[in-house]
């Protein structure tokens, strides 16, 4: 989907904070007619910890994602040494969003 809205070969993007991609994101899923009820983020890494983080990043995607803190879930697992996260070479994250569709013409 990243590349789809924002594609690699786009020097517009070059270096772009990935919050203001974000916020682009938020506002079409707002404009197409949908609201975020709630997301879960998974993310894999080596290191750093992300536990003493967790707080500070709920809160940082509830204000982006315009949704109470409680809707946003962080946890965290390593890659058991394996491939590129495992070897603290990169960060991995998954994430998935539950979204609600609003009939905004009533």
């Amino acid at each position: 989907m990243l590349g789809e809205f924002f594609p690699d070969t786009d020097d517009t993007y070059k270096n772009i904070d990935s919050k203001v991609l974000l916020q682009k994101i938020v506002k079409f899923i707002y404009n197409v007619g949908y609201e975020i009820v709630n997301v879960d983020f998974t993310i894999l890494a080596q290191k750093p910890k992300i536990n003493p983080y967790k707080n500070e990043i709920r809160k940082t995607m509830a204000n982006l994602l315009n949704i109470d803190m409680q809707f946003v879930n962080v946890k965290a697992t390593t890659a058991e040494k394996l491939g590129f996260v495992g070897r603290s070479e990169g960060v991995t994250v998954h994430s998935v969003a539950t979204l609600k569709y609003f009939d905004w013409k009533k």
